[in-house]
């Protein structure tokens, strides 16, 4: 009875094995990890500067009376929570930062070799017909 579970546990791991062994992730190509790193770049850039215009356009507003009784609602204790907060979600994204960069590169070499070169060229078009609008109204600098 026994060698049955050890038998029909080695072939599930023969089996696992193999099938994980289908599923090793191509690494995209130099050009294309440049293209999305400027992508990504000037993507948080844009929201940087549209943050930093909507701080500027509120700044008038935050100064109202109205505001600074409900700015007395941060007391102490409900500021250290929102500080352990804030550090725990740094420290997740510090561990989960590699995992993430991993995955990234996974799926862009999938999309590379699978999808590129089907949707590739419209895809361009489309992100720089994007571009054009976001200049517009989330300029990035």
């Amino acid at each position: 009875m026994q060698t049955k579970y050890i038998l029909g546990l080695v072939l599930s791991c023969a089996l696992l094995q193999v099938s994980l062994s289908q599923c090793v992730a191509t690494e995209p190509s130099a050009e294309l990890v440049a293209k999305y790193t400027e992508m990504k770049q000037t993507f948080f850039s844009r929201v940087n500067n549209f943050h930093q215009t909507v701080i500027g356009l509120l700044q008038p507003a935050l100064a109202s009376p109205e505001m600074q009784q409900a700015q007395t609602y941060f007391t102490p204790e409900n500021r250290r929570r929102l500080n352990a907060a804030i550090g725990f979600l740094e420290v997740l994204g510090s561990e989960m930062g590699p995992m993430m960069d991993h995955a990234r590169l996974a799926v862009l070499g999938k999309y590379e070799n699978c999808l590129r070169p089907q949707i590739g060229e419209v895809a361009s078009e489309i992100i720089d017909t994007m571009k054009i609008y976001l200049d517009l109204f989330m300029p990035t600098a």
